[in-house]
């Protein structure tokens, strides 16, 4: 990431570059700080062995920590799938990381999510991937984080949704699930929409289809949740 757009990061975990290399040079120096008066106390530096000891430690663990990670104050350390990226930054004097959304484009970083959110939903996203496939992931993350109040409540309507196209249409080998946020401009909404994509269509795809929606759609009422399962009728295949 660019040192502009680093810059642009306000939150107190995140990384600001001349205020750490600041902190990692107040902590280097505490330590040889810390040399000179235990050799200059005489008696009393019995007293504080201890004490010095272990902040000795704590300064040398802190530094060989940051030796780690290599120029991560230039640029975002790790990349996730699904537009997830993992900053590393300081806090109360320790290391920390948190995952947040990044926009490669733009080589920004969106904090519209809370990152223990989007730590939640990328475990899920993995849980599932071989069951879901994911289509524009940064939106469905945003969406779950718009309606983080009802979270749980679209997770279990969403499970309920594979069990029933495996019951209905089979598994991997015959179709697929796609999932993506829906925009309807119309209306000013959004809503999650599932799309069943198959090997090929029978005459019965549509009776099938009704019956999948009748088993879930008592859920969406329930909980005053949209979401839509259909197909586009694109083909898959299982190469």
């Amino acid at each position: 990431m660019p040192p502009e757009a680093m810059a642009r990061c306000s939150t107190t975990w995140a990384c600001q570059l001349k205020k750490q290399n600041r902190l990692f040079d107040d902590i280097k120096g505490y330590g040889a700080l810390s040399d000179k008066k235990n050799e200059r106390s005489g008696e009393l530096g019995i007293r504080y062995k201890k004490q010095t000891s272990q902040r000795k430690k704590n300064v040398e663990l802190q530094v060989t920590q940051h030796r780690r990670i290599p120029t991560f104050l230039e640029e975002v350390s790790k990349r996730h799938r699904y537009g997830i990226t993992t900053i590393i930054g300081l806090r109360d004097g320790g290391i920390t990381q948190k995952e947040v959304l990044f926009d490669a484009k733009t080589h920004s970083i969106d904090l519209s999510v809370k990152p223990e959110l989007i730590t939640s939903i990328r475990k899920y996203f993995e849980q599932y991937e071989h069951r879901i496939k994911f289509e524009r992931p940064t939106e469905i993350i945003k969406y779950f984080g718009e309606n983080s109040d009802k979270i749980d409540e679209l997770l279990n309507i969403i499970h309920k949704i594979i069990i029933l196209k495996e019951k209905y249409f089979g598994g991997k080998a015959q179709s697929q699930l796609f999932l993506q946020v829906n925009h309807d401009p119309e209306i000013n909404d959004q809503f999650l929409k599932f799309y069943i994509r198959q090997t090929h269509y029978e005459t019965d795809f549509f009776e099938k289809l009704d019956k999948l929606q009748e088993d879930y759609f008592a859920d969406l009422h329930k909980y005053d949740i949209w979401i839509l399962v259909s197909s586009d009728f694109k083909k898959i295949t299982n190469e």
